[in-house]
């Protein structure tokens, strides 16, 4: 992929921003925290996914900025390619208001965190019929020694098909320096068959603000589809 296209890939995130893109690198789920009242967050990836019949790369950025007040504004978009088309294309954007419900673990408090994302889907592509939604509700907990995010969306997509998906992530606490990660995920798209897929990964807290990750994403069942790696890196001010 040549710097030129990674560049404006990135660009066009930050400027618009599921299964999306990656909410909480390296996973497709996310916790149930927002970014401090006037932080910015930015987080940039490139996956490499095998499937049966193609293969698809992708660039992803995602921008984050804390409005206060336990909220924050997420944008985010994905530039993909794949061996069976030749035209590039700018894919699962969107803008999203993120809002905690209830503080607690995450937030240095007590109990489960509790948050939503919720926001529009924007039409990209020739075959979008138009603008959709997605809204999500997020709990996480954690302590010395794991942290958990549970998650549960639905989405009107941008081909106007619904949609839902079911995930949970099990992870070292924010304090080890390299963080493992499990991710479960169960996606179901009206019309075809509910997919299983599971991610195994690791952040690497470099610096204060900044964090490297690699992660793998399999495939279970029924399709056992994608074989995809990911690699990526977070920054906050």
């Amino acid at each position: 992929m040549h710097l030129r296209r990674i560049g404006a890939a990135l660009t066009c995130g930050l400027l618009l921003s599921v299964p999306s893109a990656w909410a909480y690198r390296p996973y497709d789920s996310t916790d149930a925290d927002v970014a401090d009242d006037s932080e910015v967050e930015i987080e940039a990836g490139w996956r490499e996914a095998t499937f049966e019949s193609d293969d698809e790369r992708a660039a992803a950025a995602v921008f984050s900025f804390g409005m206060g007040h336990d909220r924050e504004i997420v944008l985010e978009g994905e530039w993909q390619h794949s061996d069976s088309n030749t035209d590039s294309s700018l894919g699962d954007v969107g803008l999203f208001l993120k809002q905690i419900h209830r503080r607690g673990s995450l937030q240095g408090e007590p109990g489960m965190s509790v948050a939503s994302e919720c926001g529009v889907l924007i039409p990209t592509r020739s075959a979008d019929s138009g603008p959709g939604g997605q809204c999500a509700l997020i709990a996480s907990k954690s302590n010395s020694v794991l942290s958990l995010h549970l998650n549960a969306s639905i989405a009107f997509q941008t081909d106007h098909h619904w949609s839902n998906s079911l995930g949970l992530i099990l992870e070292g606490p924010a304090t080890w320096r390299v963080r493992p990660g499990l991710e479960l995920l169960r996606e179901d798209t009206a019309g075809e068959r509910a997919e299983l897929s599971m991610l195994i990964g690791a952040v690497w807290s470099s610096t204060e603000g900044l964090a490297f990750d690699l992660a793998y994403h399999h495939g279970l069942e029924p399709s056992g589809e994608p074989r995809e790696w990911r690699v990526g890196m977070s920054w906050s001010r």
